[in-house]
């Protein structure tokens, strides 16, 4: 694709070891790819670092064309020439006024230059002053590239000329910047109602799910009994209401064809404790009911899946490893007090009807209660929240999960280092004890004297052991109701369904925190056991190759 340019809106700071660059705002990038994904733009800022960063961190800006040329001003009547003094032995003699005009006007001088346009001429008086940018703002213009986003400038913002002197100078050229601030809505700007801005990020999660328009109170979906999700106050504080949990197995991987062999494919068993009736699911339905998911539940993380595999997809160790994976998945789906309980996640466990699953799956992708929409299914305490104690809670989870994900990255990194050194180093100093003992058993080997082969023996196997062990919105909206923008039920409103976002917030944190401890207390508990089972096994290793020395008459 073309480069353009782009200016930046905010610092961006990169995470060390990535291809990520650092940008600083107002600074102008040049993108030099758009179809990276996941948000992401790749580009060069100005100190000639090239790298990746978010496509909502930057803005595209357009060069518009430049205005036409203005149209030559129409013939005037031929009238005797006004000659201006000249330099003494440059002038030229004065045509007199008996000198006809046709004669005056069929010859040229072939030495005469051509003479250039007056420059202070009346007639170029007529023509517009050069376009020039708005001074401090952004001009309403959008690029046509920009299929989604919408004219949020304010029409009341009237552009300023700015020039030099009539006619001089090149017209300069503009250019047109996406805005990303705008009206809440339309109505008010005939009848002389303020209005009031969208100062929210257009390009972020919570803008582009509907987040804005819900806290805003624009979307509208009914919601029924069935559908509503209670959230409660505990002595650990907001959770998510209770339910009955259960568990579903993931067995048996076998291959299957099907259109006559011609495609085949992994098949894993689904049996849910509630019914223990088996289905029978491909990694791709995995897949989509992941996807589901995400879209419905943009409040809630959910698990990745394992990663697909072009190739060695049918081999032993592979299936294993990824059913044993999808299980991990299976299992905290579970867990979770919603996601558990959704219309699309038991439909996925239940089904074992072709025609009924395709039904369901249209159902589900026609879903309305999807992204912020999700947030009118929410019932919550009616008790208003103080918006102190909610940012300090959550600026301490922020810290929290920031040192919490430093660590778990320590951790691995370590986990990985000795796994190397017991299959690379470790091995071969156990390889090198395990060659020492064999050599010194193979010289004791030659003495013949009856006293010696149970020694010999002895060190033979103790060789052999070693060898073997070698393997912001509210405030804002507040502000308005205090300027008479919006009324107080208005912002009362805004307040109200604030809470209901901040109290699920507040449960899937509690709920993050329940699934923490739950899952380093199993983690540690299998670390340590296989940790107590390995030296166990390396203690009766020697301890049986001690036994052969207890043996032994001295």
């Amino acid at each position: 694709m073309s480069e353009f340019k782009a200016t930046a809106l905010y610092d961006f700071e990169p995470q060390p070891d990535t291809s990520e660059i650092r940008l600083r705002a107002g600074e102008l990038l040049t993108i030099t790819r758009t179809d990276v994904g996941e948000g992401w733009w790749e580009g060069v800022n100005e100190s000639q670092q090239c790298g990746l960063f978010p496509e909502a961190y930057c803005e595209r800006v357009a060069v518009s064309p430049p205005p036409p040329p203005v149209a030559p001003p129409a013939a005037l009547p031929v009238a005797p020439p006004v000659v201006p003094p000249a330099a003494p032995g440059w002038s030229v003699p004065t045509p007199t006024a008996t000198t006809p005009a046709a004669s005056r006007n069929s010859w040229t001088d072939p030495w005469k230059e051509p003479t250039p346009a007056d420059p202070w001429s009346t007639d170029r008086e007529k023509m517009p002053p050069p376009a020039a940018p708005v001074p401090g703002g952004r001009p309403s213009s959008v690029t046509n590239a920009d299929d989604w986003d919408d004219d949020w400038d304010d029409d009341s913002d009237a552009d300023t000329q700015v020039g030099g002197p009539a006619g001089g100078g090149e017209a300069a050229r503009h250019l047109a910047v996406r805005g990303s601030a705008g009206d809440v809505s339309n109505s008010g700007r005939g009848d002389g109602k303020a209005t009031v801005k969208r100062n929210l990020n257009r390009f972020s999660t919570f803008v582009k799910s509907g987040g804005e328009d819900y806290i805003l109170g624009v979307s509208k979906i009914h919601v029924s009994d069935a559908d509503l999700i209670t959230i409660t106050e505990t002595e650990h504080g907001y959770e998510w209401d209770s339910f009955t949990p259960y568990t579903c197995t993931v067995t048996s991987p076998k291959k299957e064809t099907k259109m006559k062999g011609l495609k085949s494919f992994i098949a894993y068993q689904l049996v849910p404790s509630f019914s223990n009736i088996q289905v029978s699911r491909r990694y791709k339905h995995f897949d989509w009911l992941h996807d589901r998911l995400e879209e419905k539940f943009t409040l809630i993380p959910v698990a990745p899946l394992p990663d697909k595999q072009v190739t060695g997809r049918y081999e032993e160790d592979f299936i294993e490893h990824r059913m044993m994976m999808l299980q991990q998945w299976v299992n905290r789906i579970c867990r979770h007090p919603v996601l558990s309980r959704c219309e699309v996640w038991n439909h996925f466990l239940t089904c074992t009807d072709e025609k009924q699953w395709k039904t369901g799956k249209r159902r589900a992708e026609k879903d309305e209660l999807v992204g912020a929409n999700f947030f009118m299914a929410l019932k919550v305490p009616d008790k208003p929240l103080m918006q102190g104690q909610i940012e300090t809670e959550i600026d301490n989870f922020s810290k929290f999960s920031q040192s919490m994900d430093a660590a778990v990255k320590l951790l691995q990194t370590i986990s990985v280092d000795q796994i190397k050194k017991h299959q690379g180093p470790y091995k071969r100093e156990f390889q090198k004890i395990s060659h020492g003992f064999k050599a010194l058993s193979q010289a004791f080997g030659s003495d013949t004297q009856a006293y010696s082969p149970a020694l010999t023996q002895a060190v033979g196997h103790t060789a052999a052991v070693y060898q073997e062990g070698a393997m912001q919105k509210r405030k804002e909206y507040s502000r308005y109701g205090a300027e008479g923008k919006l009324s107080d039920d208005e912002v009362q409103q805004v307040g109200r369904r604030t809470d209901v976002v901040s109290y699920a917030l507040m449960a899937e944190m509690s709920h993050f925190q329940k699934e923490r401890v739950a899952d380093f207390t199993e983690a540690m508990r299998g670390f340590l056991r296989n940790q107590v089972s390995f030296y166990r096994q390396i203690a009766d290793k020697l301890e049986e190759s001690l036994q052969t020395y207890e043996n032994i008459q001295s």
